[in-house]
């Protein structure tokens, strides 16, 4: 990679656009319809959002590694333990983006106070499904998160109304990805209420 390089975590910064891979690791159950998502947790060192849900595997872009499907592989065995030929078979399903101030308090910190850390963040992330075996179980690997859990589809549904029946929240930018995934798969349809504005807003 040739240009100018700049640490991730200073983008917003300098409004320069982010870019990033999240992983949608699925199990079918009896039925077509019927899928579970595994679904990490946060380490609680985590200097961003720790202890929130997120995606099985999830993360920026480097420019050691600009290619999203090489950095998908490579994401997938150090999050997750996910070995290269399974990780291999993760689909490109499109992207998501959007704009917004970035602060110490949107990224889910607890050492922020006003005016600190502020700038304007410019993200697009490149969605992927994968299937996964139902005897596979993902392991932490990197200590990036502490554990993972297989979600009922309907409790990913739920955490979109404010969170009911979950004891923690997704990361911000995983309800984007997340979304998405319920359109694509006909969980979220037209006749859904907020389904316009969901759809609206994935990409900006």
């Amino acid at each position: 990679y040739e240009g100018l390089v700049i640490e991730r975590g200073a983008a917003a910064l300098f409004s320069c656009r982010g870019f990033g891979v999240h992983v949608n690791g699925f199990v079918r159950g009896e039925t077509p319809h019927d899928l579970k998502l595994w679904v990490g947790t946060r380490s609680p060192e985590k200097g961003v959002c720790p202890g929130m849900l997120d995606h099985i595997v999830a993360g920026g872009i480097p420019a050691s590694h600009p290619l999203p499907s090489e950095n998908v592989v490579k994401e997938c065995e150090e999050e997750a333990g996910i070995p290269e030929d399974l990780a291999s078979r993760a689909e490109s399903v499109g992207h998501v983006s959007y704009n917004g101030m970035d602060s110490w308090a949107w990224e889910g910190r607890s050492d922020h106070s006003p005016g600190e850390g502020e700038g304007y963040k410019r993200d697009v992330l490149f969605c992927y499904d994968l299937e996964l075996p139902p005897d596979f179980v993902p392991t932490p690997v990197d200590n990036e998160v502490s554990s993972f859990q297989l979600m009922p589809i309907q409790e990913v549904i739920d955490s979109f109304q404010g969170g009911r029946r979950l004891d923690k929240t997704y990361k911000a930018n995983d309800y984007l990805v997340l979304a998405d995934f319920l359109v694509r798969r006909g969980y979220l349809r037209p006749e859904d209420d907020l389904y316009y504005e969901i759809v609206l807003n994935l990409r900006t």
